[in-house]
Formats: C-alpha cells, sequence, structure tokens
C-alpha cells in the first residue's frame, strides 16, 4: 500500500525542484543584448553569449515558462515567457513563407532556414501554451496558421502519416534510405496538436489528432517487440530495428493524453479501451528491460540488447511520469515504485548541485559525461520542468482517490 505520506513527499519535491532548481537557472539566461535566451552553456556552468538559438529550444522555453506561469502565477515566469514567445515570433518566424527557422546565430539572423515539422511542432506546443497563459489572441493565430500549413504541405494524403523534412519554401527534401517517416516528428505533431486542442476546438483539428493517435496503434509499435519504430518507409515498411526506451515510455502518457481529450460519445470508450493495454505493454517492456538496477532507464536498445549504457537526461523525466500514468491506470504499484525509484536517482545524481539543471548525459557508474553541455540545441528546461509539474498534478489526483 502506497501511504499519502509518501506520496505528499514526493509532489514536495518536485515543487521544489522545479521552483527552486529549473526555472530559477532558466530565468538567468535571457539574452538582454540580443533578444531570446543564450543558445549554450558549457558542461562547467559557462555562458557562450555568442551562440547560436535554435527554434526547439525557443518554443520549449515558451512552453515551459507559459506553463510555469499558470501553475505558479509568478509575474517573472510571465515575463520570461513573453521574452521567448517574441523571439519565437520575431526572428525565428519566416514572415515570407511561414513558420520557424531552425535556426538562427547568437543576434537573430537566420542560419538553417529548413522547415522540419519536428521544430514547427514545438513550435504549435509553445504558442498553445503561451495562449492559455495570456489569452494573447495572436499566438493562437499563428499556431492555426502554423497548422494549416503542416496539414497543407506535410500531410501524405495517399498513405498517412506526415513527412518531416521541407526547405524555406515548404517544398519536400529528399529523405534517408527507408526514413520518409519518422516516429519522432509524429510523437511531437501527436503532442502539438493536443496542446492546440486545449485552446481551439476545431473538428479539423479533432480528426488529425485521432489520426495521429491511429498512427501509433496501427503502424508506429512494432506489435512482437512493444517498441516504438523509429523510421518506416513512405508506406510503412520498418526501416529500424533499434528503439529509444525513452521514446516508449513517453508514449505511454503521451497517448491517453491524446485519447482521453479527444473523448468518445456518450457510452463509447471504444478509443479508450484500444489506448489502454497498448500503453500498459509498452510500460511493462520497458519495465523489464530498460530499467538498469539503480532505478535509472536506459537510453536505447536494439535486437541484440543494450545500443547505449548511458543515462540521458530526458528519458530520465519521462520515465517518471509515463510510469506513473501507467500506475494510475493499472493500479499496479510496481510501477508507482519504478517511477519514485527513478526519482530518486535524478535527486541524488542526475541534478547539478554546483550549477544548477540537471545533468545531460551520465555513465553507468553514475559519472557525468565531460563535453555535454548544460545548455545547447536539444538541452532544455522541458522535459524536466514537466516532468515536475505532471508529478504534483497525477498525485494530487491519485490521493483523491485513496
Amino acid at each position: 500500500m502506497i501511504l499519502k505520506e509518501t506520496l505528499r513527499s514526493f509532489s514536495a519535491e518536485a515543487d521544489q525542484e522545479v521552483r527552486h532548481n529549473i526555472l530559477p537557472f532558466w530565468l538567468k539566461l535571457i539574452d538582454a543584448a540580443h533578444d531570446g535566451f543564450y543558445g549554450e552553456v558549457s558542461f562547467s556552468g559557462e555562458v557562450q553569449p555568442r551562440a547560436n538559438k535554435g527554434g526547439i529550444l525557443c518554443a520549449r522555453l515558451a512552453w515551459t515558462f507559459s506553463h510555469a506561469y499558470q501553475v505558479f502565477r509568478d509575474p517573472a515566469y510571465l515575463e520570461a515567457a513573453r521574452h521567448a514567445y517574441q523571439f519565437l515570433t520575431g526572428p525565428l518566424w519566416d514572415a515570407e513563407h511561414g513558420g520557424t527557422f531552425w535556426s538562427v546565430d547568437y543576434a537573430g539572423r537566420p542560419l538553417d532556414t529548413r522547415k522540419l515539422i519536428l521544430a514547427q511542432s514545438f513550435t504549435i506546443y509553445g504558442l498553445a501554451e503561451y495562449f492559455q497563459a495570456t489569452r494573447d489572441p495572436e499566438a493562437l493565430v499563428k499556431a492555426i496558421d502554423l497548422f494549416d500549413r503542416i496539414e497543407a504541405h506535410s500531410r501524405d494524403a495517399r498513405f498517412g502519416g506526415y513527412f518531416d523534412a521541407f526547405d524555406r519554401r515548404w517544398q519536400r527534401t529528399e529523405p534517408a534510405p527507408g526514413a520518409a517517416k519518422a516516429m519522432d516528428p509524429h510523437l511531437r505533431l501527436m503532442m502539438a496538436y493536443t496542446n492546440l486542442l486545449r485552446a481551439w476546438d476545431s473538428p479539423v483539428l479533432k480528426l488529425r489528432l485521432k489520426d495521429l493517435v491511429e498512427i501509433f496503434l496501427e503502424r508506429m509499435i512494432d506489435p512482437q517487440t512493444n517498441h516504438l519504430i523509429p523510421y518506416l518507409s513512405e508506406d510503412w515498411r520498418p526501416g529500424s530495428v533499434e528503439f529509444s526506451y525513452g521514446h516508449d515510455i513517453e508514449l505511454v502518457w503521451l497517448l491517453p493524453d491524446a485519447a482521453a481529450l479527444l473523448g468518445d460519445a456518450p457510452g463509447d470508450t471504444a478509443l479508450w479501451e484500444r489506448v489502454v493495454p497498448v500503453m500498459l505493454r509498452m510500460a511493462e517492456g520497458v519495465y523489464r528491460s530498460g530499467i538498469d538496477k539503480d532505478g535509472a532507464i536506459f537510453d536505447k536498445g536494439g535486437p541484440g540488447g543494450l545500443l547505449c549504457e548511458d543515462k540521458i537526461w530526458w528519458p530520465q523525466a519521462e520515465s517518471v511520469v509515463g510510469f506513473l500514468s501507467a500506475y494510475q491506470v493499472s493500479g499496479e504499484e510496481k510501477y508507482f515504485h519504478a517511477a519514485l525509484k527513478n526519482w530518486e536517482w535524478i535527486q541524488s545524481y542526475l541534478v547539478d548541485r554546483e550549477h544548477g539543471e540537471w545533468r545531460a548525459q551520465l555513465t553507468r557508474d553514475r559519472k557525468p559525461v565531460a563535453g555535454r553541455s548544460l545548455v545547447d540545441f536539444w538541452k532544455c528546461p522541458y522535459h524536466n520542468s514537466r516532468c515536475c509539474f505532471q508529478v504534483q498534478e497525477r498525485i494530487e489526483k491519485v490521493i483523491e482517490f485513496l
């Protein structure tokens, strides 16, 4: 039996982590001279003021501080959210062709002008959250505009799903062989459309979100292994046998999140009833083979076993949420204990007590991998801050039913 005291302690630690470590670290990284946020902080905590700035990092910052403001109502978070939003819709926004650039330089000058659906998805995710925090109508207008562009240029009318890579003018670029459809952009698009639906009740959006849920149920999960397939051909033939434990456990909670928001007609629970056994099989797969003895989860695997024994920061965050979600749905306490043990590992080894934030990567014997920056194009606050928000929200719901 899980005690209320254990739950409350877990929630309090998540609150402490996000409010006194993660968010204060990022508040110090606002680039007052050139707008946006600094694009890199070194392994040793040194800000790199001339580092390039990525669209994904900026969009994730817009989401993080917009959500933080809604939870805590701290005006400093609202100002940080506005700062990220203005850079996302200013220097990073393509005023001529729509959408966001992949990257700009430290002063906001365009560098890589490609339109990758991965980045556009995060942009919608951030814009929708900013709208929910501020009710600024322009944020929603831009999110809907980007939704329309993705649907017009990226959606595959023949086989379904979405292509990922386009040039600045939204002309499709040639993918790698066997990789016309990629799992991660579809995952981010489902996540983005879920968040957009919270802000915009559109029948077309609901239809497209349901299509994405169906793609994961029918196309992107290997029925033999219960792992996500990273790359597929245009007509959905698997192009890779490797898998990512982090993406697997993240889908465990993002898939039911989307299905629950879509809802069903009164008395019709067909979609939810299809999603639940899939998410639980995936959770069980990670539980059985993806967790190390110390409670952290591994990065990647394949038919022959582990491909990387190191521990990357973001799968740890998603593991905590994914296993909590599996516990809520199944009632099996082993999943709660897996989430709690991973959280304890994060607090003991991954949090950078000297510089703030979390280390990007640790070896299996829990030593930081030298050279991995505290902040870079991919290293951001949305996985770990979202983990803390989700822990608090989910534990509150669990306590209500005890």
